[in-house]
């Protein structure tokens, strides 16, 4: 079982990892979400579990992030 707190006082619990890893493919664990640590009696950042790494929408590159704000790539001038 695994105890996941989607937002300030909103918690959500989730039966297996098969149930965690489909919620986090379709955007309902976001990684502002926390997991309950049952170890240490904490909550800790969902980023820092490794079923959320393994099935996590991956960050944008810097290479995709600068297409996503409209840079072009442009041939050289001609006779060059």
């Amino acid at each position: 079982m695994y105890r996941i707190e989607l937002s300030l006082g909103t918690e959500q619990s989730f039966g297996s990892s098969e149930a965690l890893a489909a919620a986090i493919r379709g955007g309902e664990v976001a990684p502002q979400a926390r997991i309950y640590h049952r170890a240490t009696a904490t909550w800790i950042s969902i980023t820092l579990h490794p079923l959320y790494r393994q099935h996590a929408p991956h960050p944008p590159t810097e290479a995709g992030r600068a297409r996503g704000r409209g840079a072009t790539v442009s041939a050289p001038p001609e006779g060059q």
